[in-house]
């Protein structure tokens, strides 16, 4: 049963995810910025936020977007079209050093995001259509695909790392959220009652899925307040 979200779970999702607790509580205009796991980026300069609200900013030399930071805190994963028309995948280290191109695809590779254990960065990447989702190991030695879809959008990891929930669509094109294993198995649809669910997130234990509802028009800021849910995963 999907209800409206409750405080404990806008604290619960304030410490794992803070950027979908600023979404959660504030209209988006298409200037917002992304913000992920205290990681703020916005054109050329990446701010970290600390616990306190400060920031400092860590200036990239060439364009850089969508960050994600490393469990550990030690690195984090980006994507940016620096070498070329395409967006691929990039990690640095939290400082800005040691920038390295993850990705080499001819096409785009979005949307980073990282297993629990940072040994592996899952994202989205443009293989024609279907869209694959697909993780590849810090140092770029592996790359496999976990499944290909009509529709993947928002990929986010479990906190245990053994599944990905997605925002995807059914065989009649209605936007739905889904889970599965990062192997490709047990593909699972979330209730939520909606007709745009999007932006999943889970719950600090694993049982839970943090989701909105994606404005009607994405293009038009005065209609971009969203309204939070909660669905069980049915895992």
């Amino acid at each position: 049963m999907v209800t409206e979200l409750m405080l404990e779970m806008v604290r619960a999702v304030r410490e794992t995810n803070p950027r979908k607790a600023a979404t959660a509580t504030a209209a988006r205009s298409n200037t917002l910025c992304q913000a992920r796991a205290g990681v703020m980026a916005v054109l050329t300069a990446t701010m970290l936020v600390a616990a306190t609200g400060t920031a400092a900013a860590v200036k990239l030399e060439r364009h850089g977007s969508l960050p994600w930071s490393s469990p550990d805190g030690k690195h984090v994963a980006f994507e940016s079209d620096r070498d070329g028309s395409l967006k691929q995948i990039y990690v640095m280290n939290l400082d800005g050093t040691d920038v390295r191109r993850l990705t080499h695809s001819t096409t785009n590779d979005v949307d980073a995001v990282w297993t629990p254990d940072g040994k592996w960065i899952v994202f989205r990447s443009f293989q024609g259509d279907p869209v694959q989702l697909e993780e590849i190991r810090l140092d770029g030695s592996e790359r496999h695909i976990v499944c290909n879809r009509k529709e993947i959008g928002w990929p986010r990891i479990s906190p245990d790392g053994k599944r990905v929930a997605f925002q995807s669509s059914d065989e009649s094109g209605a936007h739905t959220i889904v889970t599965m294993n990062l192997d490709g198995s047990e593909l699972q649809t979330v209730p939520t009652g909606l007709d745009r669910p999007w932006d999943p997130v889970w719950s600090p234990d694993g049982k839970r899925l943090v989701f909105a509802q994606q404005p009607p028009d994405a293009g038009d800021p005065t209609t971009q307040t969203e309204s939070v849910y909660i669905s069980d995963t049915c895992s």
